[in-house]
């Protein structure tokens, strides 16, 4: 491990502090253990830094627990990966808010060639054998499969792709040491020798219900694309493919019976245009097709690099729209689509990057990057 991987620990394990907030002190100090030998002036000049934050991180009872911890990483022989590490995935280090630190446990971590197959916690029998199908033929191209181990798709996912000698990831929404369902214990044995099963939550972190929400954004960030294969009205799958849309990657749906419970959010997303998937090459060829790094990195590899872009001088919601454009034009409906914002304040918003020469507006309301 690094020599000052403590110090990563250490800042990751800061509650006061959230994953933006933890990403901007990195930028601003480069290094953690510079950030433990801040001062008081220091820390407030960091935009959003509260005195809250401060005081925690100031807080000198954090090494005891920090130590033990380490200790508890090295015997259950957990790889601590830091947003530095030349190994950090690239695909998930240009979402807006990656984690600045992954726990991961597992031989395999590419994510070169991945796809995220996702769905409900109750599906149907349709969705299995859907499942089955579909990630079997994913694996027969050399797909990596992701999802997040929860009961149901995810646990088929995870279980055809081991079945046919595949590789999969799971993304758990706490820490490493604990099983999340209970029932998965012996598969997430078998993820660990197929693939690897990793965590942004420090050890001994509960599954709470808001840990997954945030825990969907790194299985579609660490994916080419997220395939939905069953998914209610409100279920939790349709966050990971929003997610999946505001980070420039691919979403596909399976299409289900329209009066089952089970298809009615698959049924919407291909309704508001996610690629309909009746056989693997629905897949394979959307991503031969529309996929490249260069599209995922354009932002943050090119722009924010030339320094086009000051990011600091930018909204959270200029920040969106920036990120879903690519070198193709959009229609401003379907920038208001992905960010789900109302048109008046999208409109606004383009016309004012627009002014600021980050966007370019051509006929008929479509908008590309200047």
């Amino acid at each position: 491990m690094q020599k000052n991987i403590k110090d990563w620990i250490w800042l990751n394990s800061l509650k006061s502090l959230s994953f933006i907030k933890k990403v901007l002190l990195i930028e601003h100090f480069n290094d953690p253990k510079n950030i433990k030998v801040a001062t008081i002036n220091e820390l407030k000049s960091i935009k959003g830094i509260t005195r809250a934050n401060i005081e925690e991180i100031l807080d000198k009872n954090q090494k005891e627990y920090v130590e033990n911890l380490f200790e508890d990483i090295l015997k259950r022989k957990i790889e601590v990966i830091n947003i530095n590490d030349d190994n950090y995935p690239k695909l998930l280090k240009n979402i807006y808010d990656p984690p600045i630190l992954l726990y991961k446990k597992g031989d395999f971590f590419d994510t070169n060639k991945s796809i995220a197959v996702v769905g409900s916690r109750n599906h149907s029998n349709y969705g299995r054998i859907v499942t089955e199908k579909l990630v079997k033929e994913l694996v027969k191209n050399d797909f990596t499969i992701i999802s997040g181990m929860a009961r149901g798709i995810d646990t088929t996912a995870h279980k055809t792709a081991i079945e046919n000698g595949g590789k999969t990831i799971a993304v758990l929404g706490c820490g490493l040491d604990i099983v999340y369902p209970n029932e998965n214990k012996n598969l997430m044995e078998e993820i660990c020798q197929s693939g690897s099963i990793v965590s942004e939550y420090v050890l001994g972190t509960k599954p709470l219900p808001y840990n997954f929400p945030a825990r969907n954004r790194i299985i579609s960030g660490l994916s080419m694309g997220v395939l939905v294969v069953e998914a209610g009205s409100k279920s939790g799958s349709l966050i990971t493919a929003e997610l999946a849309l505001n980070e420039g990657r691919e979403v596909f749906s399976v299409p289900g019976n329209i009066t089952s419970k089970y298809s009615l959010g698959t049924n919407q997303l291909i309704k508001d245009g996610a690629k309909m998937v009746i056989d693997v090459n629905d897949i394979i060829e959307e991503i031969n097709n529309e996929f490249t790094i260069d599209k995922i990195n354009y932002i943050n590899n090119t722009i924010l690099m030339n320094g086009k872009i000051d990011d600091s001088n930018l909204t959270n919601i200029e920040m969106k729209i920036l990120s879903i454009l690519s070198l193709e034009e959009l229609h401003i409906n379907e920038i208001c689509k992905r960010i789900n914002i109302p048109i008046d304040e999208i409109s606004s918003t383009l016309l004012l990057l627009e002014i600021k020469n980050y966007v370019k507006s051509l006929p008929g309301m479509f908008y590309i990057l200047s």
